[in-house]
């Protein structure tokens, strides 16, 4: 990367990116070297090299570095190391990563006031001290601070990043040198830590110790790492939550998209590439996200998770708690991946949870995806709207009364506000004896009790008592209104007058007989009809039989077909008839109780039944133990037997293979048969199960379409449902419900 940044041909935009690269991969490179050095350490393998250095003036050229930044933030920078009676016996790049890691988190969490670095002999150590005004630290936390990847949350800071490893580092690399590191604080005053290192090289492992004075020369990729890292967090515009960038591309009204992230680098990134396509607003914490929130009205909302002050989840806190933000789409962003980092994000309220690293044109489609969804709730509110103004017309247009309900059922009025009765508090609910027949106060008593409790809808037909004192039917029905905690809030029902309905039920009653009877005449005609049928059709067929073999050479080819053509169609008849008179039987109300019956001795009987098809095909038709069931023998037999027929006549290139399966469900029992033939498509999973449905033509596989309707009509009978699982050319397989009762 610096190879190709010191290129003179590399273009002004191009190089902008490539520096940010460089940053970011020094800021890697950084990361990786620390976790290097403590793998080191753990593993007693670290190659420390001991050598006298001028102690003083090393540590003065490594502070010096930071000295423009910290100018840049405005904050006084003190230098301090007085000349040392002796050498200090140091690894040189262990002392840079302590002193830089010191300046680093120094830098880091001061924003006003000044840093001081101080280097002093007293009682025969080196002492160093760094000194900062800034956020201070919780007395409940300093003692963790030197613990590895432990983090202060909510600690103010120019930015969330960081990994917490710092401190921990700088504690194993002191005690290395046999000295010690404490750190004094002050919450909202400041933070003083005080590096003390012994004189001489006695305390030191004799073998790594070199008497060879070592030079101050410092190692220009690490300083440029850590500084590198600081000048990230000094932006210009850090302190503008207001700032857009508008970008070349859509003309007109664009929307509005607030970018909240304390890495510059990414919010520089995302800004410019959303910049062709959005008004762009950038913040780099959640505080400012949220002024700028109230204040420039974005569209959408993209926050990283972890941010200095009021990190993603507390900005999406805050925004669903102000009436005129609540309902502002936010997609925060979290290096945090897995699907429980999702759901949680999701759960605090989020619309879209995005890690990273992600793809720009996934963030992209995100981004559009959430501001249709938007622009869908805007219109369905607006919609909603409409629709209170319609439910208010059909109040004052219905016939039914509408009413409000309190909670306990003592207080009822009319929607629009008028007393429905005079004693609205009376606890004892007086309207019951007013309005309800004496009859029937019990069980709407009853009624009422039992939805306050389980605080479910009321719905009840009774008897009242009109204004004149006659009696009429009225049908009510109350929904409870619940706040968030699951409390009733009040009712809200309608009562409508049914006395009409109920006379006309009464008469109903007398109809369905009279109906019910001529429906038993109807289908003795039909089965009688179709029985009277059979005998014409089978003369057909025989005598069509009969003048094919005595007249064949009379006949010749064409009058052959002509009665190959009757036979088939008498015979395609008669077995429609005999499907229709047994989907009539499947039809009839037989009200009398099922004994119990076993399916493995109706499967074996089906089995024996189609033992020619069988064969025939070779298919394999393999089970399950099946259960004692409550069922009609012919009903489970005809079950099987069209089943298993449809699985062996729809069979592909390949032998059929049939499983039949029961298992217990909340009910009673699921059976199963499952084929490996053609399939179905999904389109006709339903349709297949309608009186003559087929699905291919009489020449491809004969049938009457009649079969799976006579299935549906025994298990509806039966009190269950029948339903296929399919897919073209994998099989399938056939459910069918049957009740223990």
């Amino acid at each position: 990367l610096e190879t190709v940044l010191a290129m003179d041909s590399v273009k002004p935009d191009v190089r902008d990116q490539l520096v940010t690269v460089h940053r970011n991969s020094l800021r890697l490179l950084k990361l990786v070297n620390s976790l290097l050095d403590f793998s080191r350490i753990e593993a007693g393998r670290i190659k420390a090299s001991y050598s006298p250095v001028d102690l003083a003036a090393f540590t003065q050229d490594l502070a010096s570095n930071f000295r423009s930044v910290f100018e840049s933030a405005g904050v006084a920078f003190q230098v301090k190391c007085a000349p040392l009676p002796e050498p200090v016996y140091v690894d040189r790049d262990m002392w840079e990563k302590i002193v830089l890691n010191l300046l680093s988190n120094a830098f880091k969490f001061t924003f006003e006031g000044n840093v001081s670095v101080e280097l002093e002999a007293r009682d025969g150590r080196a002492v160093l001290r760094v000194a900062d005004t800034g956020v201070g630290i919780l007395d409940t936390e300093l003692p963790h601070i030197f613990e590895r990847f432990h983090r202060v949350e909510s600690t103010k800071s120019r930015t969330y990043e960081g990994t917490g490893i710092g401190l921990a580092l700088i504690q194993e690399l002191v005690k290395l040198h046999g000295g010690t590191i404490e750190a004094a604080s002050r919450l909202a005053e400041g933070s003083v830590f005080t590096v003390s290192l012994p004189f001489g090289s006695g305390h030191l492992p004799r073998e790594h110790v070199s008497e060879i004075p070592a030079g101050t020369q410092m190692a220009g990729v690490r300083v440029d790492a850590y500084l590198g890292e600081a000048k990230s967090w000094l932006v210009s515009d850090a302190r503008d939550p207001s700032r857009v960038t508008r970008g070349d591309g859509a003309r007109g009204q664009r929307d509005r998209v607030l970018v909240a992230d304390d890495n510059a680098d990414m919010r520089d990134h995302i800004a410019r590439i959303l910049g062709n396509d959005y008004e762009v607003i950038t913040a780099a914490n959640g505080l400012e996200a949220l002024a700028a929130a109230r204040e420039k009205q974005p569209d959408v909302i993209l926050s990283d998770v972890m941010m200095p002050g009021l990190d993603g989840f507390g900005l999406l806190k805050e925004l669903r708690a102000d009436p005129d933000l609540r309902d502002l789409p936010i997609i925060l962003l979290s290096a945090r991946a897995g699907e429980e980092a999702r759901t949680e994000g999701i759960s605090a309220g989020a619309d879209d949870y995005v890690t990273k690293p992600f793809n720009m044109r996934e963030l992209l489609a995100r981004i559009e995806t959430t501001l249709n969804l938007r622009n869908v709730r805007l219109q369905a509110r607006e919609e909603i709207a409409r629709s209170e103004e319609r439910f208010r017309g059909f109040v004052t247009a219905t016939s039914d009364v509408v009413y409000r309900m309190s909670p306990d059922f003592s207080e009822m009025r009319y929607l629009d506000g008028r007393d429905f009765i005079a004693d609205t508090r009376d606890p004892s609910r007086r309207w019951l004896e007013k309005y309800i027949h004496p009859d029937d106060q019990e069980v709407v008593l009853a009624a009422v009790n039992r939805a306050i409790v389980t605080k479910t809808p009321f719905e009840l037909e009774h008897r009242v008592i009109r204004v004149d004192g006659s009696v009429g039917w009225t049908f009510s029905r109350a929904v409870p209104l619940l706040d968030s905690e699951g409390n009733i809030l009040e009712w809200l029902g309608t009562a409508r007058n049914v006395t009409e309905r109920k006379a006309a039920e009464h008469a109903l009653e007398k109809a369905y007989e009279a109906l019910t009877r001529s429906n038993s005449d109807l289908q003795q005609f039909a089965y009688s009809a179709s029985h009277d049928l059979q005998e014409p059709l089978r003369m057909v067929a025989i005598y069509s039989e009969l003048l094919s073999k005595d007249c064949e050479n009379q006949l010749g080819a064409g009058g052959q077909e002509y009665l190959g053509h009757v036979l088939q169609g008498a015979r395609r008849m008669e077995q429609l008839l005999k499907d229709l008179r047994t989907y009539m039987v499947a039809s009839t109300d037989d009200d009398t109780p099922a004994e119990p019956l076993d399916a493995n001795g109706i499967l074996d009987n089906t089995l024996t039944t189609l033992e020619v098809a069988i064969r025939d095909s070779g298919a394999t038709v393999t089970r399950d133990s099946l259960p004692t069931i409550r069922m009609r023998e012919f009903q489970l037999s005809l079950l099987f037997q069209n089943l298993i027929g449809n699985a062996i006549r729809y069979r592909a290139d390949r032998t059929p293979r049939i499983h039949v399966a029961a298992r217990p469900n909340e009910s009673g029992w699921l059976f199963s048969v499952a084929d490996n033939g053609i399939g179905i498509e999904p389109a006709y999973r339903q349709k297949i199960f309608e009186i003559f449905k087929r699905l291919h033509s009489n020449a491809q596989y004969p049938g009457t379409g009649m079969g799976l309707a006579i299935c549906r009509r025994i298990i509806e009978r039966a009190g269950g449902r029948i339903w296929v699982e399919s897919e073209p050319g994998q099989g399938s397989t056939f459910f069918f419900t049957v009740p223990n009762t």
